[in-house]
C-alpha cells in the first residue's frame, strides 16, 4: 500500500504551510531493506520536493508521516534541505518563529495502540461540531477541518509568540467544557513544535483489523475556507474568558432557588475547588451541583463507590467542617467515611477528618495515610518531550499509559537510570573550574499499590543484565540496593568511584543513609561528594583499611511509601548535609481507586503491552551507553574527564535562569530554597544527558574504545531549554514535598522548644524555662515528652546535675546533631 495519496497530500500541505518550509517526520519506519525500526526526519519547501523522496525510501512499515504546523526560523531547513535521514536534527521548541496554527485534536476513547471503530469517531465527530459552533457564536470564521484518520483535527489561523500560553489555556478550557466518557480534546498538542499527520497520509494504530472494525484510514483534508482569516488575539482571549466563566460554579442556583446558600458558619466553604476535587474520585452527574444540606452541603453520586448497582443512592456531604458518607442501600449501612478513604486512598490534606474534624458518622478518628496534599496546587503538565529521542519519549507515553501510572515517576526515573548508564566521565563546563557530573539523585514517593515495582520493572532489566556480565570480569557489582553506607563505599572503591543505587522500595536503603558510621561519623557528607565528583573521599574505617575514591559519581533512584516524607522532614541531617538540596523529588497525586466523571475506574486493567520496539530500543540504548562510558572505565582513565562546552546561546539561556534562581532566593523560605541552589546545576546534568545520549547514537560498531574520541559538539541553547523544563516541573513537586513537611510541624509551642534546643546544640528543661519565663515547667515537660515521641529530639543519658538541692534536669538535644549516634526511625 502507498503511505501517501498524491493529491491529497499536495492539497493539505499547501493549505496548513502556504508554501512556507516544514519539517517532515516518519516514526516507526522500516523499509524494504529490513533493518530496525527508526524515525525519519528532513526539511521541505514543498510537497513537489516532498513526494520524490517518499517514493525512494520504499517504505515498509511505519507509524506515521507527520509535519510541522507552525514557522521555522531562518536557517533551520539548512539541516537537511528536501532529504530525509536518521541524523537530521528534528525541530524543538526553541527553532519556531511564529505560532499559525490553533491546533486541536479530538479524539474518540478507546483502549491505547488501535484504530477507532466508525463508531468511536462519531463520537469525536459530535464534539468536533460543538466547537466549531461555539467558535462561530464567538465571531469565528470557519476553520481548517480534517480527518485524522481516528478522529478529527480543527485548524483556526492565529499570529502569536511561541511561547504565547493562551493556546495551551483555550485548549484545557475547551477539554473542560466538552470532554465526555466518550471522547476527548488532546491538551498536550500545544507546545509549538508540535507535529500533526500530513493530509493524504494513513493512520496505523495496531493492526489493519476489519473483523472488528479498527481499520486503518487516511487522513484528509474535510473543508477550509476559500479565504482564511487570521483570529485576532483579543478574539482569543474573548473565547477563553466566556469557557473560563462557564465552569463557575460560585453563585449558582440550588434546588432549592435563589443563589447558593451561605458557607458553614465555623468555616469558608470553597465549592468550586470542592467539587472540583470531588470530580476526580467520584462519580457525579454532568454539571453537578451542591445543595444546601442541614448547615453545609451536599453532592449526589452518581455510583456508590461500594457497589455500583446501587445507583444514585450515596451522597457525600461537608458538614461543620466534617467529611461525611452516606448510602441509603441496607448493605452500606455501616459504611463511614473513613471506609470511602480506605477504598479510594484518598489525598487526605483535602478530604481527611485530621483537619475538618472527627466523622461525622463515627466517633473515632482511624489512622490512615498522612496528610500530605494539603494546601497544594495542581501539578501543570508533564513535559514529555525532554528527550530528544522520540523514542524515548514515546516509551514515557507508553509506560504511563499501560501501567497507568503517573509519567512523571516515569520520566525521572528514566533519566536517572540513563544517567547511571552514562558513566562518570563526562561533565558539562559552563567557565573553567565549575563542571557538573553526569549523575542524578531522585526519590519517587507514591502510595501502597500505587505500581512503583511494576514501573522500576518496566525500566529495570537492560542495567541488571549488563551488571550480571559485569560481574564475570570485576569483583564487585556495580549496583546496590540496600547496602550500609560503608559497604556501599567499598563498592565504589572497586568500581572506580562508580555506583548506582536503585530501589523500588527504599526504606532500608533511608534508614541507612540516615545512620552513622561504625565509628560514629555522619555519613550524608559522602552521599553529597559522591554527587558532586568535586573532591576525593578519604577512608579511614573497619571495612579494609585506610583508602581514598578519586572522582567519586553514585546515582540514585529510590521509591518509597509518602509516610517518609514526614520521617525526612523531621530529621534536620537531611537538610543541614546538603543531602536533600541535590535530590529531586517526584510525589505525584494518587491513582489507585480514582474514578472517571462515569463512574468506571481510572486505573482498570487492561491487556495491552508495551511496544516491543520501544522496550527493544531501551535495551539497546542503555547496553551501548554502559559499554561505551562505563565497561571501558579502568583505573587509568577513570580520572580523565571528558569535558562539555557550552554553545554561546546555551551558556547566555544558562546564565540567565542562573540569575533568575539567584534573584527568587531571597523570597524563599529556608528549606525551599535549599533546594532552589541547585536548580541551576540540575538544568546542566540534563543537558549533559542530552549530549551523551547524542553521542551514543551516532557511535558506529564496534565502539570505540576510548569514548572521548567521539565528536559530542557542545551542549545547545535546546538542550538547556529542556533542562529548564524538567527542573521547573519537578520544583512543583518540591513544593509538595516541603508542604507535607509542614504539615507535619509540631505545635507552636512544641516548636519553639525544638528551635531552642537546635539553635543551643541541646537544652536543659531548665535551659527552656528560663528562655520561656511565661511558660510553666508542667507545659515544657508535656512539650518535651511529645517532641521525643514523634521523634524530633531525644533525652541524652546523662543528665545534667544543677548544684546542691536541686534534682538533676534532663538534657535534649535534636534528633541526629552533637554526634549523638545512631538512631532508631519513627
Amino acid at each position: 500500500m502507498k503511505p501517501y495519496d498524491r493529491d491529497a497530500l499536495r492539497q493539505g500541505i499547501k493549505v496548513l504551510r502556504q508554501n512556507k518550509p516544514f519539517e517532515v517526520r516518519i516514526l516507526g519506519a522500516e523499509n524494504d531493506h529490513g533493518g530496525r525500526s527508526q524515525n525519519l526526519s528532513g526539511y521541505f519547501d514543498s510537497a513537489d520536493d516532498l513526494l520524490p523522496v517518499l517514493d525512494g525510501l520504499h517504505l515498509r512499515n511505519y507509524r506515521g508521516i507527520y509535519l510541522t504546523q507552525n514557522d521555522l526560523k531562518d536557517g533551520i531547513v539548512a539541516r537537511g534541505r528536501n532529504k530525509i535521514g536518521t541524523q537530521i536534527k528534528a525541530t524543538a521548541d526553541a527553532d519556531i518563529l511564529r505560532r499559525r496554527w490553533l491546533f486541536i485534536d479530538i479524539d474518540p476513547k478507546r483502549p491505547s495502540g488501535v484504530s477507532a471503530t466508525d463508531g468511536e469517531k462519531a463520537h469525536a465527530k459530535a464534539i468536533a461540531d460543538l466547537v466549531v459552533d461555539l467558535t462561530k457564536r464567538n465571531g469565528w470564521t470557519e476553520p481548517v477541518i480534517a480527518d485524522s484518520g481516528n478522529g478529527y483535527h480543527l485548524f483556526y489561523a492565529i499570529d502569536l509568540e511561541p511561547q504565547s500560553p493562551i493556546v495551551a489555556a483555550i485548549l484545557k478550557a475547551l477539554a473542560a467544557r466538552f470532554d465526555n466518557e466518550h471522547a476527548t480534546i488532546d491538551t498536550s498538542v500545544a507546545n509549538p513544535s508540535r507535529i500533526i499527520k500530513i493530509p493524504g497520509t494513513w493512520a496505523r494504530k495496531g493492526d489493519d483489523d476489519k473483523r472488528s472494525g479498527r481499520i486503518h484510514r487516511m487522513g484528509k483534508i474535510l473543508s477550509f475556507p476559500e479565504e482564511i482569516e487570521t483570529i485576532a488575539e483579543e478574539s482569543l482571549t474573548n473565547l477563553l474568558h466566556s469557557l473560563e466563566d462557564g465552569q463557575n460554579f460560585a453563585g449558582m442556583p440550588t434546588e432549592r432557588g435563589g443563589e447558593s446558600a451561605p458557607s458553614s458558619p465555623r468555616e469558608s466553604v470553597d465549592l468550586d475547588g470542592m467539587t472540583s476535587h470531588l470530580m476526580r474520585y467520584f462519580a457525579l452527574p454532568e454539571g453537578v451541583r451542591p445543595e444546601t444540606y442541614k448547615d453545609g452541603w451536599r453532592w449526589s453520586l452518581l455510583v456508590c463507590p461500594f457497589d455500583g448497582d446501587h445507583g444514585r443512592s450515596a451522597s457525600v456531604f461537608f458538614v461543620d467542617g466534617k467529611w461525611g458518607f452516606h448510602c441509603h442501600h441496607a448493605s452500606c449501612r455501616d459504611r463511614h467515611w473513613q471506609d470511602v478513604v480506605d477504598l479510594l486512598q484518598l489525598p487526605l490534606g483535602i478530604f481527611s477528618n485530621a483537619i475538618c474534624g472527627v466523622n461525622a458518622s463515627t466517633n473515632e478518628k482511624k489512622k490512615g495515610t498522612e496528610n500530605f496534599f494539603a494546601k497544594l496546587e495542581p501539578l501543570p503538565p508533564v513535559p514529555m518531550d525532554i528527550f530528544e529521542q522520540d523514542c524515548l519519549n514515546d516509551l514515557v507515553e507508553a509506560i504511563a499509559n499501560v501501567l497507568t501510572v503517573p509519567a512523571e515517576m516515569v520520566l525521572l526515573s528514566m533519566a536517572t537510570l540513563l544517567g547511571f548508564s552514562l558513566g562518570s566521565r563526562l561533565a558539562i563546563s559552563p567557565k573553567r573550574g565549575v563542571f557538573a557530573r553526569q549523575n542524578l539523585f531522585s526519590w519517587v514517593f507514591m502510595g501502597a499499590g500505587e505500581r512503583k515495582s511494576t514501573t522500576y520493572a518496566a525500566l529495570i532489566p537492560p542495567i541488571m543484565a549488563w551488571n550480571q556480565k559485569w560481574l564475570a570480569s570485576n569483583a564487585s557489582s556495580i549496583i546496590n540496593e540496600n547496602g550500609t553506607q560503608e559497604g556501599q563505599l567499598a563498592m565504589l572503591r572497586k568500581n572506580h568511584g562508580i555506583l548506582g543505587i536503585f530501589s523500588d522500595d527504599a526504606r532500608a536503603g533511608l534508614q541507612v543513609l540516615d545512620g552513622r558510621y561504625s565509628d560514629g561519623q555522619s555519613c550524608e557528607g559522602d552521599a553529597v561528594k559522591c554527587y558532586d565528583g568535586n573532591c576525593s573521599i578519604s577512608i579511614a574505617r573497619k571495612i579494609g583499611g585506610d583508602f581514598q575514591i578519586d572522582n567519586p559519581c553514585m546515582s540514585r533512584l529510590e521509591m518509597v511509601q509518602p509516610d517518609w516524607v514526614q520521617k525526612i522532614g523531621q530529621r534536620s541531617n537531611f537538610f543541614d548535609s546538603g543531602f536533600l538540596s541535590r535530590t529531586i523529588v517526584c510525589i505525584p497525586d494518587p491513582m489507585a481507586g480514582t474514578r472517571n466523571t462515569d463512574g468506571s475506574l481510572k486505573r482498570a486493567f487492561n491487556r495491552f503491552e508495551i511496544p516491543f520496539c520501544l522496550e527493544e530500543f531501551w535495551g539497546m540504548l542503555n547496553t551501548k551507553c554502559l559499554n561505551l562510558f562505563v565497561g571501558s572505565t579502568t583505573a587509568a582513565n577513570c580520572t580523565q574527564r571528558i569535558l562539555i562546552p557550552l554553545s554561546g546561546a546555551a551558556l547566555e539561556r544558562w546564565i540567565a535562569y542562573y540569575n533568575r534562581c539567584e534573584g527568587d532566593l531571597l523570597k524563599m523560605k529556608e528549606r525551599e530554597r535549599s533546594f532552589a541552589v541547585r536548580y541551576p546545576t540540575t538544568v546542566l546534568r540534563i543537558a549533559l544527558l542530552r549530549v551523551g545520549l547524542r553521542a551514543a547514537e551516532m557511535a558506529g560498531e564496534p565502539l570505540p574504545a576510548d569514548p572521548s574520541t567521539l565528536d559530542f559538539g557542545a551542549a545547545t541553547a535546546e538542550d538547556i531549554e529542556a533542562g529548564i523544563r524538567f527542573i521547573e516541573y519537578f520544583r512543583h513537586h518540591h513544593g509538595r514535598f516541603l508542604a507535607a513537611i509542614d504539615d507535619a510541624a509540631p505545635p507552636s509551642l512544641s516548636g519553639h522548644i525544638l528551635d531552642l534546643i537546635r539553635r543551643k546544640r541541646g537544652c536543659t528543661t531548665r535551659d527552656l524555662q528560663r528562655s520561656m519565663r511565661d511558660v510553666k515547667m508542667k507545659e515544657i515537660v508535656a512539650a518535651c515528652e511529645k517532641l521525643e515521641r514523634r521523634p524530633w529530639i531525644q533525652k541524652l543519658p546523662t543528665p545534667k546535675h544543677c548544684g546542691a538541692g536541686r534534682p538533676p534536669s534532663p538534657v535534649y538535644v535534636a534528633i541526629g546533631e552533637n554526634g549523638t549516634g545512631p538512631h532508631e526511625g519513627p
